[in-house]
Formats: structure tokens, C-alpha cells, sequence
């Protein structure tokens, strides 16, 4: 009861100085004794006194302009920022767009230059057959369906080897030696063909192109050896018949080759760790090395001797 007296004599002296302003006499108005004694905030609407408080509707309209001028500047920015957002999408889009159609448009056109390619290679085949140099094979789909890549096969039970491109057999041809491999020269568009007898002692080594075709190197189409280190062909020549040196060895020396036959023989015949992958023969034979660069163009030359072992059975 003190308390509610008090805060009525606190307004009541208070009002001459808020007087001028606010309607105090009004619930409408913010500084109402009544509003401020229960604590409330002014009634908002219609009154039943239809009174009101200037002031405090001013106050009210800034205020709501405040509030009004915040939420615009905070649905600028977020438009400002969606539209920036939304532009930077696009602008992704139609460089990813681009990218896609370059990169097809290169497809295509690596698309065309294989496809005549192949119909380039196959067209030479048939040529070839025409002419009974190669025997063609017609499997698999049409042409614009058959892979660039030539695969070189062997068949060892029907004693033929040749070429495939994917279904297609562009080439076979018969043998009659024990058994051959033939392989692609890493890098290169030549293969390396090999035959050999039953106790796989003699070979004959051959480097072919994609169509066949025996290459010659040092005047002769066959050799004692063919390797391909590292972006080079090596074609060894053998310039006689093999020397027998010794049947007790635990190393392979076909592709090393010895300035003098004095080298050779000590190194075949040098003592080892006492360690063997068991009896061979060895062997030392004059030799020519050709040092032939990925196009088949000779590089170096060299003359000397090469050994070389074969399996034997120990008889000392």
C-alpha cells in the first residue's frame, strides 16, 4: 500500500514536467501512471476513451521507420549477396559448359583421325592380302567398331602367329619351329619375333613391322639376338659358328658384349661364389652389334665378342 502511495505522488509530481509532451492522462501513452504502476507497456489499438498520446506516436513512428530502414538494408544485402552468388554460378556453369564442349569437340575430332587411321591400316592389310602376303581374317563388328591398337598373338598348338586388331585378325602366318614368342619392341612400332628348336638351344630372332613385314638390319633379315634397353633397339649378329668355352656357369651373359675373345673366355671361365642355378653350356662367338635408335636408323656399331650359355647336363 506505501509503495503504490509513493509511486503515486512520484507521478503526480512528475507530470508537470512530462505534461507538455505525453498524455500521462491516456493508457496509450508510455509514462500512463497506471501503465507505469502495473508495469505495462502502453495499450495499443483502440481505447476505450479513444484518447492518445502524440508524442508517444511519434516516438512509435521513428522508431518503426528505424526498425523498417534495418530490414531493408538486411534484404538489400542478402538480395546484393544471392544475385553475386547466383552470378558467380552462372558464370561456373557456362565455363564448365565450355570446357565439356571443348573437350568433346577434341574427342570427336581424335575420334575422326583414328577412325581414318584404322581405315587407313585396315585397307593396307587387305592390300596386302590381295596380294597373298598376309592372310585376313573378317570377325567381330564393322570397321568403325575395331580398336587402333595392334596386339601381336602366337598360337602354339595350331603353329601360327600374327596380328589382331581387337576381334579382327589382320595377319596370321604358319610356322614350323618348336615354339616362338613375339612381342612388341617397348616404345616402337616394330615386334620382335623369336624361334626356337626343341631343347631351346638355337634361335632365330626377327624384328617385324605392323604389317609383317621382316625388317633388315646389317644387310640380314635374322639374328642371334634382339633387346631393346631403354628407347633403343640392340640387333646382335653372329660372325661364326660358337665356341664352346666350359659346361659349369650361374649366369646368362646373352647380351654382353667383350671387346676380345681373351675377355670373354676369363670371364666364363673366372671362379665363382661356388653358388650355381646349375650345368650349362658356355659359349664365345665374334659378334656385331647394331645400336639402333626407335626407327630402326643405326646409331653406333660395334664388333666383339659376346657369350652366352644354354642348358647342359654336367659332365665334369
Amino acid at each position: 500500500m506505501l509503495r503504490h502511495l509513493f509511486l503515486l505522488l512520484f507521478f503526480l509530481a512528475l507530470t508537470p514536467a512530462i505534461a507538455q509532451t505525453h498524455n500521462t492522462k491516456c493508457m496509450r501513452c508510455k509514462y500512463s501512471p497506471y501503465n507505469i504502476a502495473k508495469n505495462r507497456a502502453p495499450v495499443k489499438g483502440r481505447a476505450l476513451d479513444e484518447c492518445g498520446c502524440e508524442a508517444c506516436a511519434v516516438k512509435a513512428k521513428k522508431e518503426h521507420q528505424a526498425r523498417q530502414a534495418e530490414e531493408k538494408r538486411r534484404v538489400d544485402a542478402l538480395l546484393a549477396k544471392q544475385k553475386a552468388d547466383a552470378e558467380a554460378k552462372e558464370k561456373a556453369w557456362k565455363e564448365e559448359q565450355q570446357r565439356k564442349a571443348e573437350a568433346l569437340a577434341r574427342k570427336k575430332a581424335q575420334e575422326e583421325k583414328d577412325r581414318q587411321a584404322r581405315q587407313a591400316m585396315i585397307e593396307k592389310y587387305r592390300s596386302l592380302a590381295d596380294k597373298g602376303k598376309v592372310k585376313v581374317k573378317e570377325s567381330g563388328g564393322p570397321v568403325e567398331d575395331v580398336d587402333l591398337k595392334i596386339v601381336p598373338f602366337v598360337d602354339n598348338k595350331k603353329k601360327t602367329y600374327g596380328f589382331k586388331i581387337d576381334t579382327l585378325v589382320v595377319y596370321e602366318k604358319q610356322h614350323d619351329a618348336y615354339s616362338c614368342s613375339f612381342r612388341q619392341i617397348e616404345n616402337s612400332k616394330y615386334f620382335s619375333l623369336t624361334f626356337s628348336d626343341k631343347s631351346y638351344t638355337k634361335f632365330r630372332n626377327l624384328i617385324l613391322n605392323q604389317y609383317g613385314e621382316e625388317m633388315t638390319v646389317g644387310g640380314v633379315k635374322e639374328f642371334s639376338l634382339v633387346s631393346w634397353p631403354k628407347n633403343q633397339i640392340h640387333v646382335y649378329i653372329d660372325q661364326a659358328e660358337p665356341e664352346f668355352v666350359r659346361n659349369w656357369a650361374d649366369v646368362e651373359f646373352r647380351a654382353i658384349m667383350y671387346t676380345d675373345r681373351a675377355s670373354a673366355i676369363t670371364e666364363i671361365t673366372r671362379p665363382r661364389s661356388g653358388y650355381s642355378f646349375g650345368c650349362e653350356d658356355n659359349f664365345v662367338v665374334p659378334c656385331k652389334q647394331y645400336v639402333l635408335n626407335l626407327s630402326l636408323d643405326t646409331e653406333q656399331t660395334i664388333e666383339g665378342y659376346r657369350i652366352f650359355s644354354t642348358d647342359a647336363k654336367c659332365t665334369n
